[in-house]
């Protein structure tokens, strides 16, 4: 054998780490050879966790070095780590329970075509990985994590692992949480891994596993390394002594010939023991038929190299080593077998299930039973579009959703009904529904649907952004200066240009402040409300205005920017407008789902689809007729806003940017779990500074159209108010305070809640105290609503 041969594919020397006064590592040695699983052992404590991130790139060890295939390697980020073949699975898993299973399953990793994600090429191949691994008791690949139970979550961080270019993969207490079956599943994979030449680090305070699976151990103790060897010449006792002491007291352990048949029968039938409760568990899920994913032929992952596609024959090995036929893709729209039930063998001459994972039995069982904390059904978690097959079972996985405390955004939909109930109801003549007073609802409702999308950038990351209620106006104020006929003259479209530029360099600076220096959001944004109020005052006295710039001058310029709220199209514009828009929406999204229904994957029934579609258009309809009517008491005033087009042209190009892109997907991730997003090898503090930028220049998107609607700027913007509404509109519309979850869709729904609030009042002739209690209240039941929904979803397992 040749000395390259003899070079274990990583290892480490004298790796050192202190957390402050804590010294978690001291001197430790640790090789790992290809083709070998390596046990390293250790009492809570000793440095195991610290020893794998710092291999793995989440901690720099502090002294000592790292050498692959006997070079020194500098491993600073996961993804350098996943660049040299280092995969991990963590102890805490690292998943965003907001996000589905291919979504996690790629984190980091997302394929990408024409700049926008690839969601079918990625859903195909982590169907594959999992088929493969015989993971078939998830209701659909499309469900978020936070529906899964514990031993569901850990067949999807260690599908994770093995599906990419895998040279080392290190488990953290892989078998953690997991039934019997499942166990012996990942006990079987770890060999197999060994056999494909792969190096396997197994992190387990279970010996019984240590020994089925290990070909070395190293044990740990308080940050030093108390021994490594062979396997053979260990046992458990010994191990147990270097794990309490750090030495072997007088005779060294066993050797293999020493180890009696008894001590191995029992190590091996511990190792497949179960308790009563396993039974249980076990037998419950053996009567119900498993489900398995619809997968498409050649659906072969195009980014996971051949090593990987390896790894998905070693799942199909185990499933076949147990008696199982594995469940393969099948031709295009034909689902894919799977076994017959989730028990250790399948009876002989069993036919294997061919149940579609997007349509389970309704007595299909999670491998552990899963409940939210009240005590509902852990399925309402499941987002009826990715496993209903028609539009009545679409609407009871709604309702049953609703029962759950998932409303989504149906106590806003509800709540702008009441308003407009309760206020045309109470209003002078009636009024709050003729067209003239529907529209101007519109217009003051768009300052605020604007503000609250700005919001949700910082809401999704679980951070707040208090400033831009005069960030913005400080980006309209210079607008408006520029285009000032007596002085600058600038063009409006590069007035507008330089608006938010200005706005998005405030972002940046406050969006560093938060994730380099690590200063709380709510101090950092505090305090530019108050900097930028000064600002504002100071811009506001260039120019010869005496601090009212005003943009009810002469000039096309000046024209332009008024526009912005107060003009309009003609009412067959309009019309055309609509119809290019739903049909071209319509096209798409139906063409979409008919592609995946035909590849099995994920889709939503063709009336859920046809019935959405149906209802933006009559929803369009509505708003187009009611702003076509002449609003003018003398002349000629009909048409729709251009400020409404502003308005729906922000929501398209935030809802893209969040949902069909990785920058979208990764503000989502940290919003859902940080830790995991910066595992997966995401720039966390690039992400988060990014969204503080678009937060504060879509906040002086919605100043231009405040100023239009002022018809200049003055000292009189009351931004902290603003700033309220803003975070009020984004609550009410379904954005969590606590980060993860929200659309851009949220902020036009409070936005208008909000500007219905406003209006109704106004026509009532209220004064403004009852304005603010009335909002205060409403966004205090918003909350309210959020809170009790995230204690609903909570899972137990």
């Amino acid at each position: 054998m040749s000395d390259d041969e003899n070079v274990p594919l990583l290892s480490a020397r004298g790796i050192s780490k202190h957390f402050g006064p804590v010294q978690a590592l001291t001197g430790v040695d640790l090789d790992l050879p290809a083709g070998q699983v390596t046990a390293l052992c250790g009492d809570n404590g000793a440095g195991k966790s610290v020893l794998i991130k710092s291999i793995a790139g989440i901690h720099q060890p502090d002294g000592g070095e790292i050498l692959w295939e006997g070079r020194p390697v500098r491993i600073h980020t996961p993804r350098d780590a996943s660049t040299l073949g280092i995969e991990t699975v963590y102890q805490d898993l690292a998943l965003a329970d907001n996000l589905d299973i291919v979504q996690n399953m790629f984190l980091g990793r997302e394929k990408v075509r024409r700049y926008m994600l690839d969601e079918n090429d990625m859903e195909r191949a982590a169907a594959t990985t999992l088929a493969g691994l015989g993971v078939t008791t998830v209701r659909s690949i499309r469900q978020p994590v936070a529906s899964l139970s514990g031993g569901q979550r850990q067949s999807v961080a260690v599908a994770r692992a093995v599906m990419w270019n895998s040279r080392l993969v290190i488990m953290d207490e892989p078998t953690a949480a997991l039934g019997v079956t499942q166990t012996a599943m990942v006990l079987d994979l770890i060999r197999r891994l060994r056999d494909h030449g792969l190096a396997v680090l197994v992190v387990s305070h279970n010996l019984n596993d240590v020994f089925a699976v290990a070909d070395r151990i190293a044990v740990l103790y308080l940050g030093r390394m108390a021994t490594q060897q062979d396997a053979d010449l260990l046992d458990r006792q010994s191990v147990v002594e270097y794990m309490t002491t750090g030495r072997l007291d007088g005779a060294t352990g066993r050797t293999a010939r020493d180890r009696t048949a008894t001590d191995r029968v029992a190590t091996d039938r511990a190792a497949t023991e179960r308790t009563a409760t396993e039974r249980t568990a076990t037998d419950r899920a053996a009567t119900a038929p498993a489900t398995t994913e619809r997968a498409p032929a050649d659906t072969t992952p195009t980014e996971p190299t051949d090593d990987a596609s390896a790894l998905v024959a070693v799942g199909r090995g185990t499933v076949e080593q147990e008696g199982r036929s594995p469940a393969s893709p099948g031709s295009a729209g034909g689902p894919a077998t799977s076994d017959a039930a989730p028990s250790d063998a399948a009876p002989p001459g069993t036919a294997p299930s061919e149940a579609p994972l997007s349509e389970p039995p309704p007595t299909a069982e999670p491998d552990i039973l899963a409940t939210t904390e009240d005590g509902g059904d852990v399925a309402a978690l499941v987002p009826p579009e990715v496993v209903a097959q028609s539009l009545p079972e679409y609407l009871r996985g709604q309702m049953l959703r609703i029962r759950s405390g998932e409303s989504g955004m149906l106590p806003v939909v509800l709540g702008l009904i009441a308003i407009v109930v309760v206020f045309q109801i109470l209003s002078p003549g009636h009024v709050f529904l003729s067209a003239g007073n529907v529209v101007n609802l519109f217009l003051q409702s768009a300052v605020f649907m604007v503000l609250a999308m700005a919001e949700i950038f910082a809401l999704l990351l679980g951070e707040i952004d208090l400033s831009i209620g005069y960030v913005g106006p400080v980006g309209a104020v210079i607008a408006v200066q520029l285009v000032q006929p007596a002085t600058t003259n600038w063009p409006w479209w590069a007035a507008i240009i330089a608006a938010l530029v200005v706005s998005a360099a405030i972002g940046l600076v406050q969006g560093t402040l938060v994730t380099r220096l690590r200063l709380a959001s709510f101090i950092v944004t505090l305090g530019g409300l108050l900097v930028f109020n000064g600002v504002l005052l100071i811009v506001l006295n260039f120019g010869p205005f005496s601090g009212y710039p005003s943009l009810s001058g002469v000039g096309p310029n000046v024209h332009a920017l008024y526009n912005l709220m107060w003009g309009q199209v003609t009412p067959l514009q309009g019309w055309i407008v609509l119809i290019v828009v739903v049909g071209l929406l319509g096209a798409t999204q139906s063409v979409r789902d008919v592609r995946r229904r035909r590849s099995g994957l994920v889709a939503p029934p063709l009336s859920v689809t046809i019935s959405k579609i149906a209802l933006i258009a009559v929803a369009g309809a509505i708003v187009v007729a009611v702003c076509n009517v002449n609003r003018a008491a003398l002349g000629t005033l009909q048409g729709v806003p251009w400020a409404i087009f502003i308005v729906l042209g922000v929501l398209a190009l935030w809802t893209l940017l969040l949902q069909r892109t990785r920058f979208g997907r990764y503000v989502y991730a940290i919003g859902g779990n940080a830790e995991a997003a910066r595992r997966a090898g995401i720039r966390v503090d690039r992400i988060r500074t990014w969204s503080f930028v678009l937060c504060s220049m879509t906040a002086g998107i919605a100043s231009l159209l405040y100023a239009s609607y002022l018809g200049g700027m003055s000292n009189n913007v009351n931004g902290g108010q603003l700033v309220l509404y803003a975070v009020a509109a984004a609550v009410i519309g379904g954005t969590s305070l606590f980060g993860g979850r929200g659309k851009a869709a949220a902020g036009v729904l409070g936005g208008l809640v909000i500007g219905g609030i406003y209006n109704g009042m106004y026509l009532q002739g209220l004064e403004v105290q009852w304005e603010y209690i009335v909002t205060g209240l409403v966004l205090v039941a918003a909350v309210a609503i959020d809170a009790l929904s995230r204690r609903g979803s909570s899972v137990k397992v």
